[in-house]
């Protein structure tokens, strides 16, 4: 394994990004690790990787078309440390294939590291290597350098020339922004490790660079602020716009979670007006308009993405792996002359599509349609990109939001119908539109300095409730919610309550106050408002109105105007005036909400008039309270059933709209009333079968109805005896034991559960035609089991029940009796979900899907956060009267939750898509790939919602729901965002494990990679069978998140069913493995290690195991797992009874204990462990036992075991009986190979930076009555300095043997990122390691930091882990 090392696949962090856009395609250049990787945006695929420097990472890339070229070709700055490329790309196009052409120039080396750079000259010449490429780099010494590449380099590398122009304040720099002109003059930004930010420009002139005699520097500022240091500096863009933009800002941001921005325009404007003399800089120039805490860690970069109007748009990332969108917008003249800042920064959005810590690195590419793209890649190794809509929120492509009242939908309803509402009063027309929450602004300004003045900003709602006084008609609860914020900058909350009441008889409304204790009561009169004179019937009237109140001594006077937009008031505004002999303020309030565009008429109403109107549309309904929206449930992608309060079934229909030639597309949304049922006033169920366009309603009284959407025709299934608690409707298709009368016409099966009774029933509705057939199978429901969710499984006539604590029941029916069908058999168990609700099951069909197979697997979910899957099998020796045996196969926690509420195998492929609410989120996830698919903010799960996925495999849904009784609609088509690259974890690795060989069902062969790092989660790696092609098949299936601390160790079982897991705080998880049909691999936490101390801190450093019983070795495992406080603890595992029994302890000195391995010397077994304190360790285990007869010694207390490594005995208490030491500090990694029954090499490193080969000796037994009497003699060559710092992983590969020689080959790594070879040739003659002879056989660079563990997957090919991960081929 001498020769060389080829790099087969590599997950590294992503630490540069930038966009370039050539004239036939759109580039994404990313920077992982030393390599540039070029990706094709539209196609998310990688076109080429090139490796640029040896080992250092990519830190910047900056780019540039050659736009005068007849070629597609575009030129690229790339820089890594004081490392500097030019990289040259020329796109090609065959076949509609696009392919990369990449031309590296010479590496140029500048004397310090780099930190941002920028081309210099504006054109280049006319074919692809351009006669010279001129470039200004600023260094971490705030040095001005130049780069000069001359030479043609057609056949000979260019030459690099650096050359040092100018500097600014020499400090220790941490981030820079350079900006160059083509005019000559330049401007650096600067953030240094001491939290000050320097501002200073330069002029070199272009044409003489870089032997220009004309350079001059000068500084203008230092901001100061920050607390630590400032990591990442930005200035905004030189606009022009009409009206030109009047202020430019610099951003930084820091150590101190901080953004600062400073107004720089005069500090720019002098700067190039007066070039050379410095400048002095007032307060108001070099004020910090806002400060914010933006992110909850460390904030590494910010970035200007532009300006609308007066306000700027800025994006920041961090530690925290989140970026976050920001707008900073100038002050309102009466802001400012209130005293407030003359800017404000506000919050908009934050987007976190990276797991682990850090984000890294961000580009920003403006598209034709003004929408912005934005990339980021993080130490997760992940690449997304996502669109930004106005700069603030990202939308997919053609995304579609609309809000509409109930009042809107009445009103569309009526339109549609003649004759016509009557004329309804402007008052009431204006009452009736102010329900709904609305968006609050108050400018609160006092003449009193004790009475605050300041800026609230809200919510207001007017709560629709029924008139707590028979005299009026309509009657609002207004509350409002919000915060205000003084012009000294404090920040207090404020809320409000009053009740409004309209009167019909009078024409009047009216406002009153609450009473305090219970915030809703009606108290005493506030205000009548009082109108001036009514506008006629016109769309757009405007009503004015005042009102009076005196409070004691305090005069109240209100102006109230209502900006009438047909039947929808969409803005609105309140003045209170106050006087008095202590208050003397002006409170300006703005009401506004954004509501759909519908065509304005005339508006539906409550009582009399309202009646009338619905009386001559044919409506029977009287209104008494007002209508809301109860249920919904799609159809399909394009239609949706809803229901209201009076027992309306509304149907919802999308439709595209023309719209013109690359426009975006665009919806609309029309409603219908399909039908009026009183069954279903007050409450209402919806289900729908799927695929079938028919949907299941149910109301008050046991009614249940039948919904076909072909014919908009709604049926009476049939009458049940009580009140629905439970009803869901699905398909049946191919299920023998369920046909009805053996039909093949279209048939249903519903479940309906009933409130107050054990008692369910499953009906069988055969669709033939208009007729309607129906058989009904009752269910007794096991005691306490209140169903949730239900499904006919196509398998053995089954029926699954979920329950809301957790349970499943799954029944077996036989309606093939037609008079007197058979009673149902049930298997009940418990707690698949905890105690909390199942939301969903779904049956998993495989394409070679049987009815007469013997294995069903179903899937379900839960409101703990969890989807499982499960296997139902045929057994004529299930002790279940059903005949089934149940097991679960794998349970995969999810990144939202807790309440998961469906999911789908999408029928296009195997990707499994969840949803759920995530907080006020809801979520829909897919568990395949990994990724966050859709975000709506909704307010939370406790509402109505309906939510439909997309069919054409879009990672696209619908979604609708019920907000401060206002109905919202989220049409996404897509995605929200695209995976450039999966990646890995998000923090460094620790632990690596290869599994043995799985076999399927089928017989085929799987391998598996487990990795654990310090982001707590374990994640399974699929191993292609391919090796040679990691890049494509390397697939990450599961991530496991148990976990709350780092991952220490990772071990397989023999046979690839378990996978072991220790970690800190005692953490030892047993993991149990299936292979699943088309999902791929299983797994459950089988069990846990109870924790033996109440310490948090405590870990397990290592463990060893072996298994017990030679002839069933997987039944009991034996775990001896080493502690950092000194410890050791020897406990088994039963596998069946999954239960925990500790057999020893033992207790080193107060050193950490950092890696154990059980070995055997001389038929002796005992423990080697290593140490912080640099010793190796040996106890004996089989210590008062006779080591040939195993007869144990009188009074000992000791248990036997026939094991994997033989016979061992250990006694309740463990003693070391010998020690060396080895390394000066502590052993950080071992391995150990045997080379007899007497002799095992032990490898080690430690963070002195040596490595240590020892070799054990005979194991001397005297009396064996304790630890003192055995000697484990043990000698050590070591190699000092192996590693130029600390050695950190180590394996050993593989062995050559001789008569009397061996050949061992052992690899190791360091912080170093050294990688070696080691060959120990072993003269067995020789005693010790006097017939030791080790030599360097490798050694090369890994571009993994913190490199923790080194792992084998075939004879000559490794995975390297630390930050990042290597799959490397030796030959």
């Amino acid at each position: 394994m001498s020769g060389s090392a080829e790099l087969d696949h590599a997950i590294y962090p992503v630490t540069a990004l930038r966009f370039l856009q050539t004239k036939s395609s759109e580039l994404l250049l990313a920077g992982e690790g030393p390599f540039l990787r070029i990706y094709n945006v539209q196609t998310c695929s990688i076109i080429r990787s090139v490796k640029l420097f040896p080992s250092n990472p990519v830190q910047g890339i900056k780019s540039r078309v050659c736009l005068r070229l007849r070629e597609d070709c575009a030129t690229a700055l790339v820089w890594a440390g004081r490392s500097i490329c030019v990289v040259e790309f020329k796109c090609n196009r065959l076949n509609g294939q696009l392919s990369i052409d990449v031309k590296i120039d010479i590496e140029g080396c500048a004397d310090d590291r780099i930190l941002d750079a920028c081309f210099s000259n504006h054109v280049i010449g006319d074919h692809y290597n351009s006669p010279s490429i001129q470039a200004i780099l600023v260094t971490s010494h705030n040095v001005l350098l130049s780069l000069q590449l001359s030479g043609k380099g057609q056949k000979a590398p260019r030459l690099a020339d650096i050359r040092c122009l100018t500097s600014g304040p020499r400090t220790l720099l941490c981030s820079a922004d350079l900006t160059y002109s083509h005019n000559g003059s330049g401007l650096v930004a600067a953030g240094t490790a001491f939290g000050d930010v320097f501002l200073w420009s330069f002029y070199v002139d272009p044409l003489q660079i870089p032997a220009s005699s004309t350079i001059s520097s000068q500084m203008h500022h230092t901001f100061g602020g920050h607390e630590g240091s400032v990591f990442g500096v930005s200035l905004s863009e030189l606009q022009l716009a009409e009206p030109p933009v009047e202020n430019r800002f610099m951003a930084s941001c820091g150590d101190d979670r901080s953004i600062r921005f400073h107004n720089v325009t005069d500090i720019i404007r002098n700067a190039s007006d007066q070039r050379g003399q410095n400048i002095s800089v007032g307060p108001e120039q070099s004020s910090t308009p806002e400060i914010s805490m933006g992110h909850s860690s460390r904030i590494w970069g910010v970035r200007f993405l532009g300006h609308a109007g007066q306000s700027w748009y800025v994006l920041s990332y961090g530690e925290d792996s989140t970026a976050r969108i920001w707008r900073l917008s100038k002050a309102s003249p009466a802001e400012f002359w209130s005293g407030a800042a003359p800017f404000r920064l506000e919050h908009l959005s934050t987007y976190k599509y990276h797991f682990g810590k850090n984000l890294w690195a961000v580009a920003v590419s403006e598209q034709a349609d003004s929408k912005l793209q934005i990339a980021s890649g993080g130490a997760d190794g992940r690449i997304v990109t996502y669109e930004l809509g106005n700069h603030e929120q990202p939308l997919c492509n053609n995304d579609w939001r609309k809000q509409y009242s109930v009042d809107d939908i009445q009103q569309h309803l009526v339109l549609n119908a003649e004759p016509a509402a009557p004329d309804i009063s402007p008052l009431m027309r204006m009452f009736t539109s102010l329900k709904g929450e609305w968006t609050l602004e108050r400018d609160l300004h006092s003449a009193i300095p004790t009475y605050p003045s300041g800026t609230l900003k809200g919510t207001a709602n007017f709560e629709d409730r029924p008139p707590s006084n028979q005299a009026y008609d309509m009657e609002y609860l207004y509350t409002e919610v919000g915060e205000l914020t003084t012009h000294q900058g404090f920040r207090l909350a404020a809320s409000r309550q009053y009740a409004y009441r309209y009167q019909e008889s009078k024409d009047q409304i009216s406002a009153w106050f609450v009473k305090p204790e219970d915030g809703s009561s009606v108290d005493y009169l506030f205000h009548t408002l009082r109108f001036g004179q009514l506008p006629d019937d016109h769309p757009t009237s405007i009503l004015l109105a005042n009102g009076y109140h005196l409070c004691v001594e305090d005069n109240y006077s209100a102006e109230y105007k209502f900006e009438l937009n047909g039947a929808r008031n969409q803005v609105w505004s309140l003045k209170y005036t106050v006087k008095g002999p202590n208050k003397d303020y002006v409170a300006e309030s703005r009401y506004s909400r954004e509501i759909s565009n519908g065509t304005p008429s005339k508006e539906l109403s409550t009582k009399s008039q309202l009646d009338t109107a619905l009386a001559a549309t044919g409506t029977d309904s009287k209104y008494t309270e007002a209508e809301s929206l109860k249920t919904y449930a799609w159809i399909n992608e394009e239609n949706f059933l809803a229901t209201t309060d009076h027992g309306w079934v509304l149907l919802g229909s999308l439709t595209l709209k023309q719209t013109p030639p690359g426009s975006p597309q665009s919806l609309s949304l029309s409603w219908s009333k399909i039908v009026e049922l009183p069954e279903l006033k007050g409450t209402s169920i919806i289900t729908v079968a799927e695929k079938t366009d028919t949907a299941v309603l149910t109301g008050s009284n046991g009614t249940i109805f039948l919904y076909k959407h072909r014919t908009r025709t709604v049926a009476k299934i049939t009458e049940l005896p009580r009140k629905v608690a439970c009803m869901q409707a699905s398909q049946l298709r191919d299920c023998p034991s369920v046909r009805v009368q053996g039909k093949q016409s279209v048939e249903l099966f519903i479940f309906v559960s009933f409130v107050g009774t054990s008692t369910a029933h499953c009906l069988l509705v055969q669709l033939d035609g208009e007729a309607l057939r129906t058989r009904k199978v009752n269910l007794d429901l096991p005691t306490s089991f209140v169903a949730t969710t239900s499904r006919c499984i196509e398998w053995e006539g089954l029926v699954s029940l979920g329950s809301r604590g957790g349970d499943i029941a799954i029944y077996s029916i036989d309606v093939s009796e037609v008079v007197k069908p058979q009673a149902a058999r049930r298997l009940s168990v418990h707690r698949v979900h905890g105690s909390d609700a199942v939301t969903t099951i779904i049956a998993v069909f495989v394409p070679s899907y049987s009815p007469d197979s013997n294995i069903c697997h179903i899937l379900t979910t839960g409101r703990n956060g969890t989807y499982a899957i499960h296997r139902l099998t045929k057994s004529e020796s299930s002790k279940q009267s059903l005949n089934i045996d149940f097991s679960t196969l794998h349970v995969g926690a999810l990144p939202f939750g807790p309440h998961v509420e469906g999911g789908i195998f999408h029928h296009t492929g195997k990707e499994l898509i969840l949803w759920g609410f995530r907080g006020k989120e809801f979520v829909v996830w897919n568990e395949t790939r990994k990724m966050e698919t859709m975000n709506v903010e909704c307010g939370g799960s406790n509402r109505n919602w309906a939510y439909i996925p997309r069919s054409d495999n879009s990672d696209g849904g619908n979604f609708i729901w019920t907000k401060a009784s206002l109905f919202n609609i989220s049409i996404q088509p897509q995605a929200s965002h695209r995976l450039m690259q999966f990646g890995g974890h998000g923090r460094e690795i620790k632990a690596v494990a290869i599994s043995p060989a799985i076999v399927d069902e089928s017989g085929v062969h799987h391998r598996f990679l487990a990795s654990g790092a310090e982001d707590t989660t374990i994640r399974i790696f699929d191993l292609p069978d391919d090796r040679s092609n990691f890049g494509d098949n390397f697939q990450c299936l599961h991530i496991l998140p148990k976990h709350t601390t780092g991952i220490r160790k990772l071990r397989w079982s023999p046979n690839g069913h378990f996978l072991f897991s220790a970690a800190g705080r005692e953490e030892l998880f047993i993991w149990r493995v299936h292979y699943v049909p088309y999902f791929g691999i299983g797994i459950v936490c089988d069990s846990a290690y109870p924790k033996a101390t109440e310490s948090a801190d405590l870990r397990i450093m290592d463990f060893d195991m072996l298994w017990k019983n030679a002839e069933s070795p997987l039944e009991t495992y034996i775990f001896f797992a080493v502690y950092s406080d000194s410890s050791i603890r020897i406990f088994t595992y039963e596998c069946n009874t999954r239960s925990w029994v500790l057999v020893s302890r033992g207790q080193y000195t107060s050193y950490c204990l950092t890696q154990t391995k059980v070995l055997r010397l001389n038929d002796l077994p005992c423990l080697c462990t290593t140490s912080t304190d640099g010793y190796i360790s040996f106890w004996p285990l089989s210590v008062g036992v006779d080591a040939h007869t195993s007869t144990q010694k009188a009074h000992d207390h000791s248990q036997h075991w026939i094991t994997s490594l033989g016979k061992i005995t250990i006694q309740d208490v463990l003693t070391w009986a010998s020690r060396y030491r080895v390394h000066q500090n502590s052993i950080q990694c071992m391995a150990t190979v045997c080379i007899s029954d007497a002799d095992t090499i032990l490898a080690t490193a430690g963070d002195d930076g040596s490595i240590a080969f020892s070799r054990t000796g005979t194991a001397h037994v005297e009396d064996q009555k304790s630890s003192s009497d055995v000697s484990i003699s043990l000698s050590t060559l070591v190699i000092p300095k192996a590693h130029a710092s600390a050695a950190t992983a180590l394996r050993f590969l593989n062995v050559e043997y001789s008569d009397l020689q061996r050949k061992y080959d052992f690899i190791s790594s360091g912080n170093d990122q050294r990688l070696q070879i080691w060959q120990v040739d072993v003269d067995l003659g020789r005693p010790g390691v006097e017939g030791f002879s080790v030599r360097r056989r490798y050694n090369s660079s890994t571009t993994i930091a913190d490199l923790a563990y080194i792992e084998l997957i075939a004879a000559n090919q490794l995975i390297l882990a630390g930050i990042g991960m290597e799959v490397r081929s030796f030959t």
